[in-house]
Protein backbone atom coordinates (compact mmCIF):
# COMPACT_ATOMS: atom_id res chain seq x y z
CA UNK A 1 0.00 0.00 0.00
CA UNK A 2 2.56 2.78 0.88
CA UNK A 3 4.29 1.83 -2.96
CA UNK A 4 0.75 2.20 -4.45
CA UNK A 5 -0.83 5.25 -2.99
CA UNK A 6 -4.45 5.30 -3.68
CA UNK A 7 -4.98 1.66 -3.97
CA UNK A 8 -8.70 0.72 -3.24
CA UNK A 9 -9.05 -2.98 -3.50
CA UNK A 10 -6.80 -6.45 -4.20
CA UNK A 11 -8.09 -9.41 -5.97
CA UNK A 12 -6.85 -12.56 -4.83
CA UNK A 13 -7.38 -16.22 -5.08
CA UNK A 14 -9.22 -17.87 -2.18
CA UNK A 15 -5.94 -18.46 -0.39
CA UNK A 16 -7.05 -15.09 1.71
CA UNK A 17 -8.59 -16.02 5.00
CA UNK A 18 -10.37 -14.03 7.58
CA UNK A 19 -7.07 -13.09 9.43
CA UNK A 20 -5.44 -12.00 6.15
CA UNK A 21 -8.88 -9.81 4.83
CA UNK A 22 -8.94 -8.51 9.05
CA UNK A 23 -5.41 -6.50 8.25
CA UNK A 24 -6.07 -5.71 5.08
CA UNK A 25 -8.94 -3.78 5.71
CA UNK A 26 -8.08 -2.58 8.82
CA UNK A 27 -4.61 -1.88 9.28
CA UNK A 28 -4.50 -0.92 5.18
CA UNK A 29 -7.32 -0.02 4.14
CA UNK A 30 -7.75 -1.77 1.19
CA UNK A 31 -10.48 -4.12 0.29
CA UNK A 32 -10.09 -7.58 -0.48
CA UNK A 33 -11.81 -9.52 -3.57
CA UNK A 34 -11.55 -12.86 -2.88
CA UNK A 35 -13.77 -16.13 -2.68
CA UNK A 36 -13.43 -17.15 1.17
CA UNK A 37 -12.87 -20.33 2.20
CA UNK A 38 -15.71 -23.39 1.77
CA UNK A 39 -17.07 -25.52 4.54
CA UNK A 40 -16.63 -28.30 2.21
CA UNK A 41 -14.46 -27.47 -1.37
CA UNK A 42 -16.32 -29.05 -4.69
CA UNK A 43 -15.43 -32.21 -5.91
CA UNK A 44 -16.43 -34.21 -8.79
CA UNK A 45 -18.97 -36.06 -6.64
CA UNK A 46 -20.75 -33.34 -5.03
CA UNK A 47 -21.18 -29.15 -4.86
CA UNK A 48 -19.57 -26.77 -3.07
CA UNK A 49 -20.44 -26.02 -0.25
CA UNK A 50 -20.34 -22.62 1.94
CA UNK A 51 -20.14 -21.86 5.54
CA UNK A 52 -22.64 -19.99 7.33
CA UNK A 53 -22.05 -17.82 10.23
CA UNK A 54 -23.58 -15.49 12.49
CA UNK A 55 -22.77 -12.12 11.91
CA UNK A 56 -24.55 -9.55 14.42
CA UNK A 57 -27.93 -8.09 15.08
CA UNK A 58 -29.61 -4.96 14.29
CA UNK A 59 -31.91 -3.38 15.81
CA UNK A 60 -34.55 -1.49 12.85
CA UNK A 61 -37.39 0.38 14.24
CA UNK A 62 -38.97 -1.99 16.77
CA UNK A 63 -37.34 -4.91 15.24
CA UNK A 64 -34.41 -7.47 15.15
CA UNK A 65 -32.49 -8.54 12.51
CA UNK A 66 -29.98 -11.37 12.45
CA UNK A 67 -27.64 -10.72 9.60
CA UNK A 68 -25.52 -13.89 8.56
CA UNK A 69 -22.67 -14.62 6.17
CA UNK A 70 -22.62 -17.30 3.45
CA UNK A 71 -20.12 -17.78 1.27
CA UNK A 72 -19.16 -13.93 2.09
CA UNK A 73 -22.04 -12.46 1.19
CA UNK A 74 -24.34 -10.51 4.21
CA UNK A 75 -27.92 -11.79 4.28
CA UNK A 76 -30.92 -12.95 6.44
CA UNK A 77 -32.57 -16.22 7.06
CA UNK A 78 -35.74 -16.67 5.29
CA UNK A 79 -37.82 -19.54 6.40
CA UNK A 80 -39.80 -21.78 4.72
CA UNK A 81 -43.47 -22.97 4.82
CA UNK A 82 -41.57 -25.98 6.89
CA UNK A 83 -39.99 -23.89 8.92
CA UNK A 84 -36.55 -24.26 6.82
CA UNK A 85 -34.21 -21.48 6.91
CA UNK A 86 -33.17 -20.28 3.52
CA UNK A 87 -30.48 -17.83 3.09
CA UNK A 88 -31.32 -15.03 1.32
CA UNK A 89 -28.56 -12.48 0.15
CA UNK A 90 -28.43 -8.43 0.52
CA UNK A 91 -28.25 -5.99 -1.70
CA UNK A 92 -25.23 -4.18 -1.03
CA UNK A 93 -25.72 -0.51 -2.09
CA UNK A 94 -22.39 1.46 -0.96
CA UNK A 95 -19.20 1.01 1.05
CA UNK A 96 -17.62 3.49 3.10
CA UNK A 97 -14.25 3.49 4.72
CA UNK A 98 -13.50 5.27 7.99
CA UNK A 99 -10.40 6.87 9.40
CA UNK A 100 -9.12 6.07 12.93
CA UNK A 101 -7.14 8.34 15.11
CA UNK A 102 -4.03 5.70 15.05
CA UNK A 103 -3.85 5.40 11.11
CA UNK A 104 -5.94 2.37 10.72
CA UNK A 105 -9.51 1.86 9.41
CA UNK A 106 -12.78 1.02 9.79
CA UNK A 107 -14.78 -0.19 6.40
CA UNK A 108 -19.21 -0.71 6.90
CA UNK A 109 -21.54 -1.99 3.94
CA UNK A 110 -24.96 -0.31 3.36
CA UNK A 111 -27.22 -2.97 2.63
CA UNK A 112 -30.67 -2.92 1.38
CA UNK A 113 -33.22 -4.56 3.28
CA UNK A 114 -36.14 -6.41 2.12
CA UNK A 115 -39.91 -4.70 2.17
CA UNK A 116 -40.81 -7.67 4.37
CA UNK A 117 -38.46 -6.01 7.13
CA UNK A 118 -39.26 -2.13 6.41
CA UNK A 119 -37.28 -1.58 3.39
CA UNK A 120 -34.45 0.90 3.96
CA UNK A 121 -30.90 0.51 4.42
CA UNK A 122 -28.57 -0.44 7.05
CA UNK A 123 -25.09 -0.40 7.59
CA UNK A 124 -23.45 -3.04 8.72
CA UNK A 125 -19.17 -2.90 9.78
CA UNK A 126 -17.04 -5.58 7.67
CA UNK A 127 -13.87 -5.79 9.16
CA UNK A 128 -13.45 -7.58 12.32
CA UNK A 129 -13.64 -5.62 15.74
CA UNK A 130 -12.11 -6.58 19.34
CA UNK A 131 -16.09 -6.89 20.31
CA UNK A 132 -16.48 -9.87 17.57
CA UNK A 133 -13.31 -11.37 18.75
CA UNK A 134 -15.08 -11.57 22.23
CA UNK A 135 -17.84 -13.00 20.98
CA UNK A 136 -15.46 -15.91 18.55
CA UNK A 137 -17.39 -13.97 15.73
CA UNK A 138 -14.29 -14.05 12.59
CA UNK A 139 -16.74 -11.07 10.69
CA UNK A 140 -13.55 -10.92 8.14
CA UNK A 141 -13.67 -14.71 7.47
CA UNK A 142 -17.36 -15.18 6.56
CA UNK A 143 -18.44 -11.33 5.53
CA UNK A 144 -16.96 -9.88 2.39
CA UNK A 145 -17.91 -5.57 0.87
CA UNK A 146 -17.33 -7.25 -2.58
CA UNK A 147 -17.84 -11.04 -2.49
CA UNK A 148 -18.72 -13.84 -4.57
CA UNK A 149 -22.48 -13.03 -6.43
CA UNK A 150 -21.72 -9.07 -5.89
CA UNK A 151 -22.44 -7.65 -9.21
CA UNK A 152 -18.66 -5.93 -8.40
CA UNK A 153 -17.25 -8.74 -8.04
CA UNK A 154 -18.07 -9.96 -11.63
CA UNK A 155 -16.50 -7.34 -12.72
CA UNK A 156 -13.26 -7.67 -10.56
CA UNK A 157 -12.31 -11.15 -10.03
CA UNK A 158 -12.06 -12.02 -13.71
CA UNK A 159 -9.08 -10.08 -13.71
CA UNK A 160 -6.81 -12.26 -11.39
CA UNK A 161 -6.02 -14.52 -13.94
CA UNK A 162 -4.46 -11.87 -15.59
CA UNK A 163 -2.69 -10.25 -12.85
CA UNK A 164 -1.21 -13.42 -11.96
CA UNK A 165 0.04 -13.77 -15.38
CA UNK A 166 2.05 -10.54 -15.14
CA UNK A 167 3.09 -11.35 -12.14
CA UNK A 168 4.42 -14.64 -13.62
CA UNK A 169 6.45 -12.42 -16.52
CA UNK A 170 7.86 -10.27 -14.02
CA UNK A 171 9.57 -13.01 -12.20
CA UNK A 172 10.74 -14.79 -15.10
Amino acid sequence: APHLPGVQALVYDGAIRGVHARQLLHKMGIIPVSPPTAARAETPGSPREEKTAFIETQTVGDRSINLYGCGGQLGIADYDADGEPNFVPLKRTKNKRANNADRTYRWYGQYQLPNHLGGGKIWVRADTTDADDQRKVNRSENFRLIPPGDPDYAVLYPGRSDIEANNRQLED
